[in-house]
Parts: structure tokens; sequence; C-alpha cells
């Protein structure tokens, strides 16, 4: 992706529409001063987003339509357009071209366009934001903004390390997520509000539920027991009829067996007297005799096999010893000596005879010419051998040399790989670390997510008992409420005696008849006890003398009384049974108070006898109130309990005494417990903040680790092409001489020596032919006597060979022979000694087997005369046996007639009480046998727990009939709200868990690219500024996020203590290789330099100049400037001019075709 078009028209100085090619690469903008150069950057930057006047070096914003000149009117409107080339699909859009457009007009009104469509800056800054570009981002740079960059903060250089980072969208996630945590606790303490005061509705009515539950219990615990005992006893009987016909079957299957018994014992009887073991007896011992025979005979074969193996075994080794190869071996060594002393004899014999052939042949004097011919040749050769010697030693010289090259290169080879073994070791002890590291991070984070899981936990539960605390706080709110009002109705009764004036209460004023009174002070309630009075005088008379009396009380007039509507209401209202009113049996004394207002007071009350009575009534009544004479109120949910008179409310104070003793101690417990879990947290918080410490400094560790590691795999590299270039070295040297090549010259140099001296003997000869003449005649003879003894010799030498070899090949072909027939003897011998074993371990196994058949007959033979001994005894014992037997069966059988008798008995009894549990309990067999026992009741207290039963239910009476449903809604309600209670916590946890994880994946994101963003700017600032060191330093005490950021430069023959004391140029440098190292990080589409290398010098520009050539491939350049340098470096010449008529225009050239267009 990158910039293609940019369209202007209307913005600043560009009245007519102007439109700028670019291209990939370098974009140079040139023109003169005023001319709008940098009215193009500013135009770039407003359709992007820029939103602040001062970034487009305006006042307000409507200043960026164009104002007018003196030939040319001011416009409306101003509207710039950018078009990316989005072939890559770097963009979420699935265009080849995307076009963005931003219009302006004077009234104020703007609008944005994403190819020719509506839309919103957010929309567009979100896509932009996909590819690194943003309103955030350091695109557009001018000359300032580097100076303002290099004396920028700690902070701020931070922030900026942070936005390459992508810091500022995981920022807006955490701001939103601590939003949303904010929400949910306000949710999480209305909900929390909402479960109290459902619990506080709850707890009367599980005392009324547990009432009416515990009166429906007892009543099916009731008859549960009866049916129960009612079981027990008929299974007893039928356990005992059981028990009978069971002990009558085993009568009858004893006789059966007793029978049985009888008859196999007679069967027994009368087969032991049949039975003869004598011939089975003889049978065995003669058996016995034949297997003691069998075994001597084997032993014996056995014996005999034995020493025949070890006389096949002697006559191997003897054929082994008969085979002997020494004769044939000295006859093959004499053999050779022989033939090589003929042949040394012949050859010498050769040698003479040719020697005298030669002689006889010099006899005869040698021409001259042959003389100086040998001269001649003896001169060449000499010359010859001289220079191949200073050749030959020339070749030993240079391969010498050669060798010792290609030693030197193999040595630096072995130091290379012994370096590169080094470095691959510390490589690999890097990387544990790394991975080390890596995993102790991994375990630590595991950690720190425990803790905070634990912290949350801890949090939650002190939340939990606080709330805790504050239901108890307002239960003994309520309780000192409650006693607050008992004192007062108390103080109440004190004050009338205390008061001076004659004052009466409600009560005062109602004559009741006797069995009515707990009836009426429940229906009137806490106004029965209020004081009446007749005029506001005595009103405020009664108000002073309570005060003076120190005394509670209420006060009311008679006309506060008659403003009370009346109701009317009908005895007659319930179907055919008609019920009194409480009216009806009290009657309003003769006082000054109107009767109609004090009947008013009780027309919606009726009288009845119990809590059933109330609950049929009040669904045909809702809105009525019922009362018995014990002065218990029923109401459409609620119900009232009442002890009436001092006795209750002295019950009533003392309960809830000691109901608060309770709560404030537990108040006080919950109160220690939150002490304790809050220290638990801070703990739990601290270790937590400790662990996520150490999880940055093993992540710096890592990072540092990250670092040694990029070194090392460097210093590798570079030693592996130092290696590469070696080897090829060594590949295309080589040894242009070899061994051979010098063996090939020692060879021709001995060739020419022999030659050399074969000439020279020859000369030798030559000359010596003619002294040698007469002396060559007179040994000639000698000679020729010699030859004859000679060959006399040799031929004798033949013959023993001759005579030798017959020997050889007669004594080879007796080898061959003794060694064919011992092979055969071998066979047969291997033969022999293998069936021999095979046959000895035979017999051995078949002794074996003998020896066992042995042992098993003589034992079978003491059990057969074991057994004549024992049927002996048997035969006296079964007839024991059998008259025993008899006698059992008698027995047996009187046993079982007494039986039937007892189980028609049981019979006739478990039918009476089948009649009886029907008849008294109403139920049938089934359901008296089906009833299952009572769990916690032994069987034998069942009837006592019965009577308990019944006593309990008359104790508890009548209760209230709605309570379980009124319980249920309460219930049901709180189980929803402590469902949304649940969901909220669960919806906080996610929330921290959340927040912890943006902090994590922040630090992450930020360590990784300030890593990257360090390392780049170092390799840029030694490029920039030789043989200085440049490199970003980062707090390590503090947060990665809140740490703050320095530059940390050397810059040869400079002592730097502050950014500040550089100079312009330097400065300058400083901030582009930080900028650039930015983008060589997190790459952009384009970036836009504005005039930002105007302060540097020759060789500062150079360095910017490469910097531009170094990033040109990769990113897409454009550049404001006025250095002539600079141009020269474009791909693309962009020049900005003014018309007459005060506008800009646009002339491009691309540098590469040398072509010009007018835009």
């Amino acid at each position: 992706m990158y910039l293609k078009y940019l369209s202007i028209r209307g913005f600043k100085s560009f009245a007519d529409t102007a439109k700028v090619k670019f291209s990939p690469g370098l974009t140079v903008i040139v023109g003169p001063n005023g001319s709008g150069k940098s009215n193009v950057v500013d135009a770039l930057a407003w359709v992007l987003g820029a939103q602040g006047p001062k970034q487009l070096r305006s006042s307000k914003m409507e200043d960026v339509i164009f104002a007018g000149s003196s030939k040319r009117p001011p416009l409306g409107r101003a509207e710039v357009s950018v078009t990316f080339d989005n072939s890559d699909e770097s963009l979420s859009v699935p265009l080849s071209e995307v076009s963005i457009s931003r219009s302006l007009y004077r009234s104020g009104e703007s609008s944005y366009k994403l190819n020719e469509v509506a839309c919103r800056l957010s929309d567009l800054v979100d896509l932009l934001g996909e590819v690194g570009v943003g309103k955030s981002q350091h695109l557009i740079i001018s000359q300032g903004e580097v100076d303002d960059i290099v004396n920028a903060k700690a902070d701020d250089l931070r922030v900026i390390i942070e936005e390459a980072a992508g810091i500022t969208r995981h920022k807006r996630r955490r701001d939103q997520a601590l939003k949303r945590l904010v929400e949910v606790d306000g949710d999480l303490e209305d909900i929390s509000k909402m479960e109290r005061d459902l619990k506080r509705k709850i707890k009367p009515l599980e005392k009324q539920y547990e009432l009416a539950r515990m009166r429906d219990e007892l009543i099916g615990r009731k008859r549960s027991l009866s049916l129960w005992i009612a079981s027990m006893e008929m299974k007893e009987l039928s356990i005992t009829e059981t028990t009978l016909k069971s002990a009558k079957a085993a009568l009858e299957v004893k006789a059966v067996e007793t029978s049985e018994a009888l008859a196999k014992s007679a069967r027994d009887l009368s087969e032991l007297k049949r039975v003869d073991e004598s011939a089975a007896l003889a049978q065995l011992e003669a058996l016995d005799g034949e297997i003691q025979s069998l075994e001597s005979e084997i032993k014996g074969k056995s014996s005999v096999l034995r020493e025949r193996i070890r006389s096949i075994e002697g006559r191997v080794l003897q054929l082994n010893a008969e085979l002997d190869l020494s004769r044939i071996q000295r006859l093959r060594k004499s053999k050779a000596e022989l033939e090589a002393k003929v042949a040394a004899e012949g050859k010498e014999l050769v040698d003479k005879e040719q020697r005298l052939k030669d002689r006889v042949e010099s006899v005869v004097e040698p021409p001259r010419e042959q003389l100086e011919t040998y001269e001649r040749e003896v001169d060449l050769l000499r010359a010859s051998v001289h220079e191949k010697r200073s050749d030959l030693e020339g070749l030993k010289r240079r391969l010498v040399q050669e060798k010792n090259d290609q030693k030197q290169r193999h040595q630096a080879l072995e130091e290379l790989a012994k370096k590169m073994r080094e470095l691959s070791a510390d490589s690999e002890s890097l990387r544990r670390s790394i991975l080390e590291t890596q995993t102790k991070v991994s375990v630590k984070r595991q950690d720190a997510e425990t803790l905070k899981l634990d912290a949350d936990a801890l949090e939650d539960e002190l939340s939990s008992l606080r709330q805790l605390a504050q239901g108890v706080k307002e239960e003994l709110s309520s309780i000192d409420a409650e006693l607050s009002a008992l004192r007062t109705f108390q103080g109440g009764r004190q004050s009338r005696a205390a008061l001076q004036v004659d004052f009466v209460t409600l009560l005062d004023l109602y004559q009741v008849p006797e069995g009515y009174e707990f009836a009426l002070e429940a229906a009137l309630g806490d106004l029965g006890r209020a004081f009446v009075v007749s005029s506001e005088q005595d009103l405020r008379a009664g108000y002073l003398a309570l005060c003076e009396a120190g005394s509670s009380g209420v006060i009311v007039t008679e006309g506060f009384l008659e403003g009370i509507s009346s109701k009317r209401s009908s005895d007659a209202f319930v179907g055919n049974r008609p019920k009194k009113l409480l009216v009806s049996n009290v009657e309003a004394k003769e006082t000054g108070v109107s009767k109609e207002a004090l009947m008013a007071l009780l027309e919606d009350v009726f009288m009845v006898d119990d809590d059933q009575e109330a609950a049929s009534l009040l669904a045909e009544r809702p809105h009525a109130r019922f009362v018995t004479r014990q002065g218990h109120v029923f109401s459409l949910g609620r119900t009232e309990v009442s002890i009436r008179g001092d006795r209750a409310i002295e019950l009533r104070t003392l309960h809830l005494q000691k109901r608060r003793k309770e709560w404030d101690q537990r108040y006080k417990e919950l109160q220690e417990k939150i002490a304790r879990v809050d220290t638990r947290l801070t703990s739990t918080l601290r270790e937590h903040r400790s662990m996520v410490v150490e999880i940055e400094r093993l992540v710096e560790t890592q990072t540092a680790h990250h670092r040694k590691l990029q070194v090392v795999e460097d210093r590798f590299q570079l030693i592996e092409k130092d290696k590469e270039r070696l080897t090829l070295q060594l590949e295309g040297a080589g040894l242009t001489l070899s061994e051979e090549d010098l063996t090939e010259k020692e060879r021709d140099l001995t060739e020419t020596l022999r030659a050399l001296a074969h000439k020279e003997a020859s000369l030798s000869d030559a000359r010596l032919q003619r002294r040698e003449f007469e002396a060559r005649q007179r040994a000639l003879e000698t000679l020729k006597n010699e030859i004859r003894l000679k060959a006399v010799e040799v031929e004798s030498y033949v013959k023993m060979l001759r005579q030798i070899e017959a020997d050889l090949s007669e004594e080879t072909r007796l080898y061959e022979d003794a060694m064919a027939a011992s092979k055969k003897e071998r066979t047969f011998l291997d033969n022999r000694l293998k069936e021999a074993r095979t046959y000895r371990n035979a017999l051995e196994h078949f002794l074996m087997e003998l020896l066992e058949l042995g042992d098993e007959v003589r034992s079978r033979l003491g059990l057969i005369r074991e057994a004549i001994s024992r049927r002996a005894k048997e035969r006296a014992t079964l007839e024991s046996t059998r008259q025993s037997l008899e006698a059992q069966l008698q027995s047996t059988r009187e046993e079982s007639r007494s039986l039937d008798e007892e189980i028609s008995k049981v019979s006739l009894t478990m039918r009476l009480k089948e009649e009886s549990f029907s008849r008294y309990l109403g139920a049938s067999m089934a359901q008296v046998l089906s009833a299952r026992p009572v769990e916690g009741v032994a069987p034998t207290l069942a009837k006592d727990e019965l009577e308990s039963v019944e006593r309990r239910l008359s104790e508890i009476g009548p209760v209230n009939a709605y309570a379980a449903l009124e319980l249920e809604a309460l219930r049901a309600e709180l189980k929803e709200v402590e469902a949304n209670s649940s969901d909220v916590r669960a919806s906080r946890r996610e929330m921290r868990s959340l927040l912890s994880a943006i902090d994590d994946e922040m630090r992450i994101s930020f360590a990784d690219t300030f890593s990257q963003i360090q390392r780049n700017f170092t390799r840029l600032f030694e490029k920039l500024f030789p043989g200085g060191k440049g490199s970003l330093r980062l707090e390590t005490d503090k947060d990665v996020l809140e740490a703050q950021v320095d530059f940390d430069i050397e810059i040869p023959g400079k002592k730097v203590t502050r950014l500040s004391l550089l100079s312009g140029g330097e400065r300058s440098l400083v901030g582009l290789a930080f900028l650039f190292s930015i983008f060589e990080t997190k790459p952009t589409p384009f970036v836009v330099l504005d005039e930002v290398e105007a302060a540097l010098d020759d060789r500062n520009l150079t360095s910017f100049i490469e910097l531009l050539k170094e990033f040109r491939s990769r990113v897409q350049i454009i550049v404001v400037t006025h250095q002539k340098r600079t141009m020269e470096t474009a791909d693309v010449l962009v020049g900005v001019s003014s018309t007459q008529k005060g506008s800009s225009q646009i002339i491009r050239e691309e540098v590469s075709r040398y072509e010009s267009e007018l835009v």
C-alpha cells in the first residue's frame, strides 16, 4: 500500500484543482519560498483527520479555505482527497484503490467521504489505524517536530513509543473496562440492598411457615407411626407364621434327607462288601519288579554310550593332529628359494654370455666416429640432468610453500569452526536462558493470576461480610426500635398515672363484655393505648405534662377520631354462614367522643374461632381483619399472635434484649473477621504487586538475553561468512602441483641419469676398447670356461627344482586325499556322535519317566494297603450310622406333626388382626404391610413416639395457612436477586481479569516494541554518527507503563551531558534516527518530511541522504526541501509554483524518465 494521488481544491493557496501523483520510493517536493510547498503537506494532514488549527499553521479552521487574492475572489469551500493504492489489500476494503476526501464550508459545515460515500471521522480513524496511519502517529514531520522530539520530556518519549506499540488502543479498552467496573459496583450495591430487604421480610415468614410445616409433618408422622405400629404387629405375626412354616419345611427336608442318607448308607455298605482289592495289589507289585529291572538295564546302556562318545571325540582329535601342512610349507619355501637362485644364476649366466658376445664383437676395433658420437651424447645428457635437477628442486620448494599455505588456511578454518562452536554454545545457552526465563514468567503469571483470583475472592468475601455486618446492624436497629416502642408503651402506662390531667385511653372509651378484652386490644393495636382529649388546649396540656414527667405516649383529639371515615359491612357476606362483627359485641361509652367514629375503627374486624376459619374467610373477604378471643389477628399476608398484658411486654423485652446481645456479639465477630480478611487482602495485593514487579524484571532479563542472542547470532553470521570465504579460497586455489607431478619429474630425471650412466659407460667402453682389446682376447677363453661351469651349475639347480616340484605335487595330492578321507571320517564320526548323544538323552529321559512311574506305583501300593484297612473300618461305621438314622427319622416325623398345630393357631390370629386394623385404622392390609419405619424411632419406642406427636399437635394449635405461598414468592424473588448478584460478581471478576490481561498485554507489547526500537536506534545512530554510540534508556525501578524513556548517546569528540547542548544539525539527526527506528519497527505506508534537513551541514546531509536511500525501498518517503543534493536523490520531483492570479500549481517530473507534465 502507498499514497497514489492527492487532489487539492480551495485549500489555502490552491484555488484551482491541483492533483499530485505519487510513486513508491522517494518523492521530493521543491519550490521557492511562499509557493505553497508546505500547503501540500498541510492538505495531506488535514484530509487524514487533523483537527487543531495549529497543526495546519492557522489560527482557526476556516483559514484553510482559499482567502482570495487581488485577481481572484475568495472561495466558499475547501476540498482535499487522497487516494491509496490498495492492491495488496492492506486496508479492509475490497478495492484496489481507496479514496478519502474531506470538505469544509465557511459556514462551518464539514464532511468526510470514503470512496464518494459519506462517513464519520471515527470510521476513517479505525480504517487507517489498521495500517498505522492516524492522527497520533508521527507520519508528517517538520523541522520543529524533530526538535520537539529531541527536547521532549521522558514521559513524552514514552508516549511516542506507546503509540508505536499500539498501547493507545489498549488504554481505550482499559478505560472502557474501568467505566464498566464502576457501573457493576453500583449495580452490586443496589442488588445487595434489595437482597437485605428481602431477607428481613423472609425471617418472620420462615417462622410462620416452620410452624405450619411442623404441624403438617406431625400429622403425617402420626399416620406413619400408626401404620408402622400396625405393620410391625402384622409383620411379627407373619414372621412367626413364616418361621413355623420354615421349621416344618426344614423338618420335612430333614426327613427326606435322613431317608436318603439311610438308603445311601445301605447301598454303601453293600458296595463295600462287594469290593475286592487283592488283584490290584498283586498287579502293582509285579509292575514294581519290572520297573526296577528296566532301571538297571537302562543305566548299563547309558554307561556304554558315554564310553562310546569319549572314544569318538578322541578319534576326532587324532584326525586333527594327523593333518599337518608343515612339510608342504617347507617344500614350497625350498622351491621359492631355488627358483630365486635359478633366476639369479641364470641372469648372471645370461649376462656373462652377453659380455662374452660383446667381448667377442669388441675384438674388432671400433670406429672413431662412434667415440665422438658418445662424447656428444654424454655432454647433452649431462646438461639435461643439470636442468631437470634444478627444475625438480624448484618444484619441491613450490609444493612445500603451497602445502604451508593450505595448512594455514585449514588452521584458520579450524579456528573459525571453534569460534562458531563456542558461539553456538553461547547461543544455545542464551536460548535455554530465554526459555527458562519465559517458563518462569509463565509460572509467575499463573501465580499472579492465582493471587489476583485470591484477591478477587477476598474482595467478594469482604463485600459479603460487610453486607452481613450491615444486615446485622440493621437488625440491631430494628431490635432497638422495637425495644424503644415497648418502653414507650410502658412509659405511656406509667405516664398516665404521672399526669395531673385526667386523660383516658381509647380502650377506656369502649364497654367490652367478658372474654372480648384481648380481641378489642388486638383490633385497635397501638392506637388503643393512645390518650384521647377533647380540645387543642388539652392536647397542649397533655404534651406539656408528658414532657414535664419525662414520659412517652400518644395523644389524639376527639376530632381526629371523628375524621376517620366509616366503612359499612354486612353480617351475611359469607354465603349462608353469618359471621359476627366485633362491633356487634362491644359498645361505645357515653363520652364526648362520637360513637360512630369509635365504631368505625372496628367495622372491618370480624370474630373467628381459629386460623382455619380465618383462612377460609380471607379468600372471600381479602381486605378484612379477623381476630380471636385470644387476641390473634389474621389478615391477608399477615398473622399476629400476641400475648397481651404486662407479662407479654416483659417477655418480649427480655427476648429482644437476649436477641440484641446475640446480634451484638455476632456484629463484633463479623467486624473481627472483616479486619482479618482485609489484612489478608492487603497482604495478597502486596504479594501480587511484588509478583508483577518480578515478572517485569524477568521480562527485562529476557529482553537483555534477546539482545545478547542477537549480538551472538550477528557474530556467528560474520564468522560463517569468513568461513565460507576461506572455504571458497581453498576450493578455488587448491594445489597447482601434486606428489604425482614430483614423482613424474623424479622418474624422468632418473631415466635421464640412467641414460647418462649408460652413455658414460658406453663412452668409457669405447675409450677402453683399444686398451682392452688384447686383454679381452686373453680373458675370452677364461670367460668361456666360466660360462660352461655356470651353465652346469644352473642345470643342477634346475634338476633340483624339478625334483622339489614333483615332491611338492605328490605331497599336495596326498594331503588333499587325506583331507578328503578325514572329512568323510569326521562326517561319519560327527553323525555317530550326534546319534549317540541323542540316544543317551532319550535313555536318560526314559529313565526319569521310569523312576517317576516307579514312585507312583509304590505310592499306589501304599494307598491300596491303607484302603483295605480303611474299608474294614468304614463297614463298621456305616452299620452304626444306619441305626442312628432310623431313630432320627422317627423323631423328625413327630416334630412335624407338632408344628402343624402351631401354624394353624398363628393363621387364625392374623385373620382376626386384619379385621381389627381395617376397622380401627381405616387402612387395607396392603397399606399396613407397605408402611415404612419412621426414621429416628426405635421399634420399641414407636407407641411412646405416637403419644408424644399427639401432645405436640395439641400444643401447636392453629397456624398461618398462607405462610408457605408468601414465603415461596419471596424466596423466588430472593433467588432471582441472588442470581443477578452472582452474575454481577462474575462480571466484576471478568472486568478485573480483563484489566489485568490488558495491563500484561500493554507491558509485553511495550517491552517488545521498545527492545526493537532501541536496537534499530543504536544501528541508525552508529550509521549517522560514525564512531558514536546511541541507545534508549528505560527506568528499571518502575512499572514498564510508567517508566521514563531518555536518550543515552556518545558522539566522538564531545561529552554529551544534555541534548540541548548539541548543534541544530546533530539534534536533527538524533531525532531522525529515533523516528526512523520507529518506522523500521512499525512500518507505515508513507512518511512526509517537511524541510527536516535544513539545519544539516554537508557531512550530516550526506548521512541523511544515505538514510533516505536505505529506507526508500521499504517505505514511500515524501520530502519537502530546498537542498539540491536531496533533490538529486529523488525518484520523482514535484515542483510547486505560484501563478499570476495568486494560486499555486503543481509540476511533476520523474527523474528516471525525464518527462514533465502540468497538473
